[in-house]
């Protein structure tokens, strides 16, 4: 993948423009996003308008959101699909606190998506390729960063609810 960003405070249409530029699709404004993504007055977009927009412009209809476990089984699944979705050239988004963010020392209130594009990792004998280490484009900062397993679940975890992260993916 091409890494392309788009920056933005809002994150949210620039999410999006990024993950379409990255798989080299001509991605529209950001006004154009927010508006097909029913961004409203605040700048904020629900999660299941970057599915719509993202199907809109990059090809087949197999982006979906997916509000995800964040048991160590849910963890898991949700890990194997963001490495297959990867593996195919689809960049991910995820809802995330931005003040859990290593690079980030506001308040951890507010929810924002970052788009990984990239993982690394390491082969286990019985359990096979484990992903440790991802590359992140923050939109907030227009900036690629390093993210390990333990930053993302540390960054996803109540950004959603108690038990649940949210990610957009194939």
């Amino acid at each position: 993948m091409n890494l392309s960003a788009g920056r933005d405070p809002s994150a949210y249409p620039a999410a999006v423009q990024t993950a379409l530029a990255t798989m080299g699709v001509c991605a529209p404004s950001q006004s154009t996003l927010a508006d097909q993504m029913a961004t409203d007055f605040f700048q904020f977009t629900l999660p299941g308008g970057l599915s719509v927009a993202l199907n809109k412009y990059a090809g087949p209809p197999d982006y979906h959101g997916y509000y995800q476990s964040s048991t160590p089984k849910g963890w898991e699944a949700g890990l194997r699909k963001i490495v297959q979705s990867l593996s195919r050239g689809r960049p991910v988004i995820v809802m995330v606190r931005s003040g859990s963010l290593p690079w980030n020392t506001s308040s951890p209130l507010p929810r924002h998506y970052i788009v990984i594009h990239g993982y690394g990792g390491w082969q286990h004998p019985d359990a096979g390729y484990l992903a440790s280490n991802f590359k992140v484009l923050d939109p907030w900062d227009g900036v690629e960063h390093q993210m390990s397993l333990d930053d993302l679940m540390a960054a996803t975890h109540l950004a959603v609810s108690q038990g649940d992260y949210f990610v957009a993916r194939t």
